[in-house]
């Protein structure tokens, strides 16, 4: 696969990011009891059921969602009517906070159950069909003249003082619809699960940008293949490459360049894992200090061949030793005599040399000068031993 530096559109990055904070929604949602078709009514289809079956079976379990109850829930009661308006004075202080109306109702549901009076009588599904019903009018609110509280009713009642429940205390029917248990998840398990989604998600997309393939992403972050392959169209412009790598270990040794790369690399590695880097954290960051010092050259090597360093170093494959000529370190294979013939400091001193005896040869073949001060001519022959010997001197054995 060939060095992938193509820079992602900031507009295919940012909706990719955009989806990760729906999906991050979603938990709470679910978490808080939303239905699933409350929840394809709020991101207009774009929520796959498999996956809200996968949260709430994390928050519920087994548990069946309880049936829809009508809209003259809200007002059955002195208590409901109490909870609705309550909720529906929470809904109108936060509207000119600015934020999304998805971004409301978790909020508003979230301070609804830490200052709720008493047992918490709706989950988010019914406390979003309540705001939903109040902005399309079918219910409405209004202040009681006598305590100046607000009131929620349906469209058929119009004294507000008649219907609240601080004043009017004496109406107190019995719910027709049943009561379903609410349970609300504590607070610090939702963004526990909801963080730990995100992360996931977060770190694929880094690998990708990275260009790493869908493979190698599911082997850092579990679970995230499928995720990866379609991410990659969608931020890199191309297709994820398909099949297993064809490394091999010669290829980091093959030129001094390579070896010296490799070198660096297993270095940084080491340095990095002593620090306390893992796993995906420690490539990505491995790949951009890499990219930062290598990354002007004509062909600086991708993630993919990076990893495969970092496998055979902490597999022993690659080992570190030092030159007794120059005393630098460098990287060898497993079988390999260390030596100044691997070295790539020496190997990089010994080619110079060599070069610019070849070129003062090359001088003095030109230009031949006999005892007697006679100017020899060249012989057949000698510019044709001249580029054997650049040849050979251009391809050093290891």
């Amino acid at each position: 696969m060939e060095p992938n530096n193509e820079i992602p559109t900031s507009a295919s990055l940012e909706i990719v990011l955009r989806e990760l904070e729906k999906e991050t929604s979603v938990v709470h949602l679910c978490a808080r009891g939303a239905r699933y078709a409350t929840i394809r009514s709020l991101f207009e289809g774009g929520v796959v059921l498999a996956k809200v079956r996968e949260i709430n079976k994390h928050f519920h379990g087994e548990r069946k969602a309880s049936k829809t109850r009508g809209g003259t829930l809200y007002t059955e009661t002195p208590v409901n009517r109490m909870h609705s308006s309550l909720i529906v004075a929470m809904y109108r202080r936060m509207v000119k906070s600015g934020m999304s109306d998805l971004e409301i109702y978790i909020k508003v549901h979230e301070e609804y159950a830490a200052t709720s009076p008493g047992e918490i009588l709706y989950d988010i599904d019914e406390l979003i069909r309540l705001l939903r019903a109040l902005v399309m009018g079918s219910i409405w609110s209004d202040r009681c003249p006598k305590c100046n509280s607000l009131v929620v009713m349906q469209t058929s009642e119009r004294a507000a003082h008649s219907c609240c429940p601080m004043c009017s205390p004496r109406k107190t029917g019995k719910s027709k619809s049943p009561r379903p248990e609410v349970f609300l998840p504590p607070q610090d398990e939702i963004e526990s699960i909801a963080g730990a989604i995100a992360k996931s998600k977060r770190m694929a997309i880094e690998l990708v940008l990275a260009g790493a393939r869908p493979q190698e992403v599911d082997a850092l972050v579990p679970g995230q293949e499928a995720y990866a392959r379609a991410l990659w169209p969608r931020l890199l412009g191309r297709r994820a490459p398909q099949g297993s790598h064809t490394f091999n270990q010669s290829y980091y040794i093959e030129t001094i360049e390579r070896r010296r790369q490799t070198s660096y690399l297993v270095k940084k590695f080491k340095q990095l894992r002593v620090k306390g880097f893992s796993g995906a954290s420690l490539l990505l960051v491995l790949y951009r200090d890499y990219l930062q010092v290598y990354g002007s050259i004509p062909e600086p090597m991708n993630f993919s061949r990076i990893r495969f360093i970092v496998q055979l170093a902490a597999t022993d494959e690659l080992k570190q030793t030092k030159c007794e000529c120059c005393r630098g370190t460098y990287i060898i294979l497993k079988d390999e005599i260390p030596g100044d013939q691997t070295c790539p400091i020496c190997r990089m001193i010994n080619s110079q040399q060599r070069k610019q005896q070849g070129e003062d040869a090359r001088q003095v073949n030109q230009l031949q000068v006999r005892d007697d001060g006679r100017i020899a001519c060249p012989l057949p022959g000698d510019s044709k031993r001249r580029r054997i010997q650049e040849k050979s001197e251009r391809n050093l054995a290891f």
